[in-house]
């Protein structure tokens, strides 16, 4: 089983996200809060939603974001090579 360590914590198992057409969205749909992990192919826009409708901005393009169960996100990306999006349940 793969596991992360961010920040001297260990996480796991790290789940690898399908990344689909741009823009992409994913809801976390894991009962505990996740830690996702973007890396690779630099996002354009990487949008935050609390509630599955409204798409907020959070300036960042690569990165580690927090999301509870039920929140998500909405990447968009150039071209054909999309960023590598990883996470690990809490």
């Amino acid at each position: 089983m793969e596991t992360t360590i961010v920040n001297g914590m260990c996480y796991g198992p790290v789940v690898t996200i399908s990344v689909g057409a741009s823009p992409f969205t994913w809801i976390n749909p894991e009962q505990v809060p996740v830690n996702v992990l973007f890396s690779g192919n630099a996002a354009s826009t990487l949008q935050i939603t609390t509630d599955g409708v409204t798409f907020n901005d959070s300036g960042m393009s690569s990165g580690i974001v927090r999301l509870n169960a039920g929140q998500g996100f909405k990447v968009t990306y150039p071209g054909a090579n999309s960023p590598t999006i990883k996470y690990t349940p809490n």
